[in-house]
């Protein structure tokens, strides 16, 4: 499933750099729902997540049930994307819970498309200690964002455009309520058509941000961007460099600069993606629910302590078909460094490597290895800091593809925790499930 200054995903840099004008009809195409049930019986061994358990095996049910969809016309498009998951333990070892997460997007506009509204939200869920497994319910926390934004625009000639947009961001944690924040804001961009495949765009971004409980924490700022992209027939990229001038309510007040560079290339039958960011973020917004690390063993650090952050990523994926019809690669790796503003409590370095390998059997059949990686290290040097921590889980499946929209599956997954001066944690899971997809 897959949903910088602030936690808006700004929208208002979608539609000026890359030009899109929803005043126009979309091609029917883009129109599509689809709808899967899945039901798992597993068994786990160690599923309390602790050496002395008394339960050494345990069978598990997870249910699980998603959504995924898109209408697209003339003056609105909408976009969904989420998943429920609930998983019921038949001798204990956890309370049955569960959790959903994923992404839905709106957009209305008048008949010259001059004029938006856009809305979004997006859940994520967020592993709080790097060093437990992440089978564990309890393990984890859910950031919710929604944005609003209202924007107005206005051609000036056929090769530019000047924007206006106001932006509303609410922020919730499901337990750790103290960093929930609002934050409300404008932009001004002129966008300047340089070439037919090249865009440069100068723009103004004030914010403010509120955290819900104190002011402590509190804080404003004022960025100015400039950003030159380029749409070619094999690649795409875009370079923005900018400054933040950041105001905290109890601090002193600072500049950062800020970078978002992103190249995508077509590669025969694969392709190639790098980015890398510099941005001001903090420990409501952390990154955002929309970064390279959104999965489901992401520590983000940032949900920890309430401070500014100066956010560091860089991430690379290569897909591609190994010159195999049958065949397909995918291949991650992404750094994640957080420097604490405020508080060096949240200094940490994640990195992340994936590999995925699938071949296609047959018609119906199917096989899937992947491999996930995370390591974090925690900088700060203090006695109350984190201990570093890294986690791997390992995942192969086979699956058989029946008609009418019914699959088959059996599954393996090994996951191995650790974190220094402490016992490794490991459980095996085998599973078979059914589920049915409706298109």
């Amino acid at each position: 499933m897959k949903l910088l200054n602030s936690c808006s995903v700004s929208v208002i840099a979608l539609l000026l750099y890359h030009g899109t004008v929803f005043g126009q009809a979309q091609p029917e195409d883009d129109n599509h729902l689809s709808a899967e049930l899945r039901i798992q019986s597993k068994v786990v061994d160690k599923p309390g997540n602790s050496p002395d358990s008394e339960i050494k095996n345990e069978a598990q049910t997870e249910y699980n049930a998603a959504v995924n969809g898109a209408r697209i016309a003339e003056f609105y498009r909408f976009n969904l994307d989420y998943e429920l998951r609930e998983t019921r333990y038949n001798e204990g070892s956890q309370d049955n819970d569960g959790y959903w997460d994923g992404d839905a997007s709106g957009t209305l506009s008048n008949s010259n498309g001059l004029y938006l509204i856009n809305a979004t939200h997006s859940r994520r869920r967020l592993i709080t200690n790097p060093g437990g497994l992440t089978s564990i319910i309890s393990n984890s926390e859910s950031r919710d964002i929604l944005t609003i934004q209202p924007i107005a625009r206005k051609k000036v000639g056929a090769a530019n455009t000047f924007s206006l947009a106001f932006n509303f961001a609410d922020i919730r944690l499901e337990r750790s309520n103290s960093n929930d924040s609002q934050r409300k804001g404008a932009d001004f961009a002129y966008l300047r058509h340089v070439s037919p495949t090249r865009q440069l765009t100068f723009k103004i971004s004030e914010r403010v941000i509120d955290y819900n409980t104190s002011d402590f924490g509190d804080y404003e700022t004022t960025s100015y961007t400039l950003r030159l992209s380029s749409l070619r027939r094999l690649f795409q990229y875009h370079i923005e460099y900018g400054v933040s001038q950041v105001s905290p309510t109890l601090d002193e007040q600072y500049s950062q600069s800020t970078l978002d560079f992103n190249l995508t290339a077509n590669i025969g039958t694969g392709q190639l993606v790098f980015n890398a960011t510099k941005e001001v973020s903090d420990s409501s917004q952390g990154n955002s629910n929309s970064s390279f690390f959104s999965s489901d063993v992401t520590f983000d650090n940032a949900t920890t302590e309430r401070t500014q952050i100066d956010r560091r990523t860089a991430g690379l994926n290569l897909r591609h078909k190994l010159g195999c019809l049958r065949c397909s690669f995918d291949f991650s790796f992404g750094i994640d460094e957080l420097k604490g503003i405020s508080n060096a409590l949240s200094d940490s370095r994640q990195t992340v490597s994936s590999l995925n390998f699938n071949y296609q059997l047959s018609h119906r059949l199917s096989w899937l290895i992947d491999s996930r990686t995370t390591r974090n290290r925690f900088d700060s040097g203090l006695v109350s800091a984190r201990p570093d921590s890294k986690s791997k889980i390992t995942r192969t499946e086979l699956t058989f593809h029946a008609n009418n929209g019914f699959e088959f599956a059996a599954t393996y997954e090994l996951e191995n925790a650790s974190q220094t001066g402490q016992d490794e944690n490991s459980t095996n899971t085998i599973g078979v499930s059914v589920a049915y997809t409706y298109n």
